[in-house]
Formats: C-alpha cells, structure tokens, sequence
C-alpha cells in the first residue's frame, strides 16, 4: 500500500513535464490486471507498450484483454 501511496504521490506532485516532441505512455504486461484505458487517457498517457510474449513460448495471458 506504502508503494501505491508513493507512486500515485509523484504521479501527481512531481512527474516531470514534457519536452517538445515527448510523449507519456505506459507499459503493460499480466502484472497490472485489468487496465481501465478510460482512466489511462484521462491522465494524459498518449501511447502504451503492451506485453504479448516472453522468449519462444510464452504468451502473456492478459494480451488479448489489454
């Protein structure tokens, strides 16, 4: 909980800004769950890296969803 708590804080109070031509986006894998791509958007995130496989034979079991 400490984590999310810190994290959502610089999120928030001290993420940098943007440079001309940079872009937020985010990384998404299994591990996050389900992704509320509404609220994704909603902060500003304009593009996401999303995890479909590891090595020669493993699928990421959230690909489809995310």
């Amino acid at each position: 909980m400490l984590v999310l708590v810190a994290a959502a804080a610089w999120f928030l109070l001290a993420r940098p800004g943007l440079r001309d031509g940079e872009a937020r986006g985010v990384d998404v894998s299994r591990r996050q769950g389900a992704i509320d791509w509404g609220a994704v958007a909603a902060d500003g995130i304009s593009f996401a890296s999303v995890k479909s496989s590891e090595g020669g034979d493993l699928t990421d079991v959230r690909f489809t969803e995310n």
